[in-house]
């Protein structure tokens, strides 16, 4: 039996080798194919592309590699064309894999949605794809299960794998841990996200230690990316495929957008989050997206909880300013802040996650 798992990003590679990890446990016989990180690979997965080779973030850096994403779809067909595929799964990467799922409906392969992108912030185009090419998706926010529903969409809560992941870890950061309290520096595993985030998060972070000298800094740096994207930073403080230890030991945090900031919340970290794409993508993104914030805990929460520092408004001065309350002892600010993440944790409950969703693919196949 054949199953192919397509990721896009270092979050989705921690989700898809638990997922083949959980495959495992229940099917000796099942081989794994298609393309994902290094945590997949160690489960077994024969990867045709990595993770690093499709780190592209917001329309301009798309049509830059269009040649290169035209060449992944075309080998990916022919894959499907032999007829050996008896499953694929995709995680989350929407752009990337809704068109990779029509591509598999084509040739009559089950399709499944592990960790189901935002349908309900991007209007209703996307859900009919969702319809229409995938036979059963996994929502991971209990408020997703009844939009899914309003559409006839087959689709199944499973909770947040987040918490499952960080149950499978056992994250431990106690070697990183000094006298002084601990900003972390999340900038992102994309080459352009670090680009364009992380100079301003250094020069932030930079300004605040020098006036809070009982402050020190460490930056979260994904394996795949090259060092030479952290210049300016002290080497020693800059700590390779650890993020969750980082966070375990933190004391605030300044995010890049994405599944990080879910990850911070878990933690209860006090943060805030930056954003910045091209300015072309940035607004397209307004014309599309039919939500008032980009980060999911104040999705979540209805209201803003974390400070989100966008485009224009990323300069040193204004995000230290935002920070700076988060990173005062009993602080109004931080008070509240950790205990409305307090508040999200309890709602992304998901330890039996991956369980459910292998569980109940099998059930379709009719493995089970």
């Amino acid at each position: 039996m054949n199953i192919f798992v397509s990721v896009g990003e270092v979050s989705g590679d921690i989700h898809g080798a638990n997922l083949i990890n959980r495959f495992k446990k229940s099917l000796s016989d099942v081989r794994f194919l298609g393309m994902g990180g290094d945590l997949m690979a160690v489960a077994g997965q024969e990867q045709d592309f990595h993770i690093r080779e499709m780190a592209i973030l917001g329309l301009a850096e798309v049509i830059k590699h269009l040649p290169h994403i035209r060449r992944v779809f075309n080998i990916f067909e022919k894959r499907f064309a032999k007829g050996d595929i008896d499953a694929v799964v995709l995680v989350d990467y929407p752009g990337f894999n809704l068109r990779l799922a029509k591509i598999a409906k084509k040739y009559n392969i089950p399709v499944f949605y592990y960790i189901c992108p935002q349908m309900w912030a991007w209007g209703k185009k996307r859900i009919h794809k969702i319809k229409k090419y995938v036979d059963h998706s996994f929502v991971i926010f209990d408020f997703e299960k009844e939009f899914f529903s309003k559409f006839d969409a087959e689709a199944t809560f499973i909770g947040h794998p987040i918490t499952e992941a960080l149950n499978n870890l056992n994250p431990d950061g106690k070697d990183l841990k000094t006298d002084k309290k601990v900003l972390t520096l999340l900038p992102g595993s994309r080459e352009h996200e670090v680009e364009s985030l992380f100079p301003v998060q250094l020069q932030t972070a930079k300004m605040l230690i020098e006036n809070n000298p009982e402050w020190t800094y460490l930056v979260t740096r994904a394996k795949h990316l090259d060092t030479s994207l952290y210049r300016n930073a002290d080497p020693e403080k800059i700590i390779t495929d650890r993020h969750y230890d980082i966070l375990s030991i933190a004391d605030a945090a300044i995010v890049a957008s994405g599944t990080a900031t879910l990850e911070t919340a878990l933690f209860r970290v006090p943060y805030i989050l930056t954003y910045k794409v091209n300015q072309l993508t940035w607004v397209l993104g307004k014309l599309l997206v039919k939500i008032p914030f980009i980060g999911m805990v104040n999705i979540l929460a209805g209201r803003e909880i974390v400070p989100e520092i966008l485009q224009k408004y990323l300069r040193p001065d204004y995000m230290a300013e935002k920070m700076l309350p988060l990173m005062t002892d009993r602080s109004e600010s931080r008070v509240n802040q950790i205990a409305a993440l307090e508040e999200i944790r309890e709602r992304l409950s998901g330890e039996n996650a991956t369980e459910i969703a292998v569980n109940k693919i099998k059930e379709i196949l009719g493995w089970a």
